[in-house]
């Protein structure tokens, strides 16, 4: 309920290549949008999750995707 969500948000990511370089505001708007929809969603989850003072899996897995998806808004 948790990784596929992220994982679908992280792979929309490539949406922004569909869109022509010369429409850069489009492409920002699209990139822009998805990460604060990735960083909503994370704010949503940590609630869900127990406090503790180490990274999990699933921790690393959102990271990853936010990673990805931050790589692709500065390409």
């Amino acid at each position: 309920s948790v990784a596929l969500p992220v994982g679908v948000i992280a792979m929309m990511a490539n949406i922004q290549f569909l869109v022509p370089l010369t429409d850069t505001t489009t492409r920002l708007t699209v990139s822009l949008t998805l990460t604060l929809t990735a960083a909503a969603y994370k704010l949503a989850i940590e609630s869900m999750t127990p406090n503790i003072g180490y990274l999990t899996l699933l921790d690393k897995y959102v990271l990853g995707c936010a990673l990805f998806i931050a790589l692709t808004v500065f390409e």
